[in-house]
């Protein structure tokens, strides 16, 4: 991984974005934005013929080096969102606690919509609910009152 001091002589950050402070060897002219859009669907520098994730750039610029039992976590789950403010520390699992999962499903045996909530160790059963709203809007509120910011 660069270091912070090397972060910081490459780029310029703004909103979220890095920017080259110098052109390299004549592809990149001075100020534009660094890097292209990965497969994987995360906006990647190369430096000295090694990719890095911008996002994890970003955060060594301002805070230093990752530990290394975390991984970063975009709170708003959108991947190309590297502003500062937008990233966290995370665990694995709490990395993964924030994830799009819908949380409910119809149950035929009641013939109503069941809510759960899975942990790495159990699931919990939340209840079952008569139309898909209420299923939801029972589910984000579990969510929440387990999971907290990582919801």
């Amino acid at each position: 991984m660069l270091t912070q001091q090397q972060i910081k002589e490459l780029f310029d950050y703004q909103d979220g974005m890095l920017y080259w402070k110098n052109g390299r060897s004549g592809i990149k002219t001075d100020g534009s934005e660094a890097g292209c859009i990965h497969h994987t669907g995360y906006r990647v520098i190369t430096v000295n013929s090694k990719s890095y994730k911008v996002h994890r750039l970003i955060w060594v610029m301002f805070n230093g080096d990752i530990p290394k039992s975390y991984v970063l976590d975009h709170k708003d789950r959108n991947k190309l969102n590297n502003n500062i403010a937008n990233l966290r520390l995370a665990t694995h699992s709490q990395n993964n606690l924030n994830k799009n999962f819908k949380g409910f499903t119809w149950c035929n045996d009641h013939k109503k919509w069941r809510v759960q909530i899975s942990s790495p160790c159990k699931k919990l059963h939340i209840g079952f609910f008569d139309t898909e709203l209420n299923a939801r809007v029972a589910y984000l509120k579990a969510r929440k009152e387990f999971y907290g910011e990582f919801a």
